[in-house]
């Protein structure tokens, strides 16, 4: 059945001993008798006054005797276990102090040991320590994720900012269309007033078959499935790498008005060692000598102030 507490219930007893109350000796006016404020089949707290014994416990009333069992027992004056009695009893519905769940003198909820364990909430989880230690959450008993955040339509699922005159904000957003696929974002955005408005720059994104990272907009990289991966810099696509058999595997554009090298390769000091011109003529910036080339290798040499080619046997070859 159930555990019930209610106001006001008191009954006498007769019963003689350590067993089971039977109530209904006499009533008291003003009061409630146990069949009314507990119920058949119900547990409650209970106090039995019987001249110097005492007993509080948790007992089940039951209807059609008019009975309470003493089913456990919290405190007595028999050394904690059940009251031996004698005489007429006085029985009571309590609120058993280390039952009890109270405001303590700083105004904080709290219990009393050692019957005091946790909190039981309504869909039947448990807590018995705080989630939320120094500023982290931690997992929870129910083995379920310490923080789920849930929307109903597409927007923003948190904010966060510093409070001036600006409001930058840190939003993580969620786009539900299509719902088979949904992107999501988190990045700056100019303000937290708008809850369905998407970061709109210095963002990270994610989706299935595509992901990326913008500085703006129109300038960053992004990876996907289908079209590899590209750099685009302010509206151009600078970079693009793709496997495909119908497409160049690796391509490096320009920009309207180029007027320095579409590539250079460079040492560790930074120098260019090798470059392509926005003509698209190979320049090779650096001479090398011949003892210093490498075989099966197209140089400039600087002993011969010519473009030379060392074949697998050492030998130089001249191109003109």
């Amino acid at each position: 059945m159930a555990f019930v507490v209610a106001d006001r219930v008191k009954e006498t007893s007769v019963t003689i001993g350590t067993g089971v109350l039977t109530l209904g000796a006499g009533g008291f006016g003003g009061f409630q008798t146990f069949a009314q404020g507990i119920g058949n089949g119900n547990t409650t707290y209970y106090t039995i006054e019987n001249y110097n014994n005492w007993e509080v416990g948790i007992g089940t009333y039951t209807s059609e005797d008019n009975t309470l069992s003493r089913d456990s027992v919290l405190a007595s004056s028999n050394s904690d276990d059940r009251a031996n009695l004698e005489g007429v009893s006085i029985v009571f519905v309590t609120y058993p102090s280390s039952k009890a769940l109270v405001l303590d003198e700083d105004d904080f909820i709290t219990g009393f040991s050692p019957s005091y364990k946790g909190i039981s909430f309504p869909d039947g989880t448990r807590q018995s320590t705080i989630h939320q230690p120094s500023g982290y959450l931690a997992e929870p008993p129910n083995g379920k994720p310490p923080l789920t955040m849930v929307r109903n339509t597409a927007g923003n699922i948190f904010h966060a900012y510093v409070d001036n005159s600006y409001d930058k904000t840190v939003g993580l957003h969620i786009n539900t269309s299509p719902a088979y696929n949904p992107s999501w974002k988190m990045g700056l955005k100019d303000s937290p007033s708008s809850y369905t408005e998407e970061p709109q720059y210095g963002y990270v994104y994610g989706k299935n078959g595509s992901a990326g990272m913008y500085s703006t907009t129109n300038t960053g990289f992004v990876i996907h499935d289908t079209n590899g991966f590209w750099v685009q810099h302010n509206g151009l696509a600078l970079l693009n790498i793709v496997n495909s058999t119908t497409s160049t595997t690796v391509k490096i554009n320009g920009v309207p008005g180029q007027s320095s090298s579409l590539q250079e390769w460079n040492n560790a000091s930074d120098e260019t060692l090798v470059s392509i011109s926005k003509e698209g003529a190979m320049v090779f910036d650096e001479k090398i000598a011949d003892t210093d080339a490498p075989r099966s290798s197209l140089y400039y040499s600087s002993d011969l102030d010519k473009l030379a080619f060392k074949d697998g046997d050492g030998t130089i070859h001249t191109l003109y």
